[in-house]
């Protein structure tokens, strides 16, 4: 559980660090590239050098950040859709944010 808690104060500075110069949703879109990139480090690691301790980590990592960015992404659209602003592109990046997740979805159900 606590890979949780450093994926989530990593997404958090992050994104504090990106929305203060580009704004909530530019940071948001930026950020909802960060599972899919870990998790394609994570299986070429995997490939390259066996099912180690960083592959595990580098896992743990996309799967809990994408979790995170789902749940924000989600947030993030109810506020545009009360703000009456653009949605499309925040819906485009969550759905992205969600891909790591359904990807372990699809693999368990076999």
């Amino acid at each position: 559980m606590d890979h949780l808690f450093v994926s989530c104060l990593f997404l958090i500075l992050l994104f504090l660090i990106l929305a203060k110069f580009q704004g909530p949703e530019k940071a948001y879109v930026f950020c909802s590239v960060l599972p899919i990139v870990l998790e394609v480090v994570a299986w070429l690691c995997e490939k390259r050098f066996g099912f180690g301790n960083f592959a595990h980590r580098i896992w743990h990592l996309s799967f809990d950040s994408s979790y995170l960015l789902l749940m924000f992404g989600i947030v993030l659209i109810l506020r545009a859709f009360l703000a009456k602003r653009r949605k499309m592109i925040l819906l485009g990046a969550t759905a992205l944010a969600g891909v790591p997740i359904i990807i372990i979805a699809m693999t368990e159900l076999h």
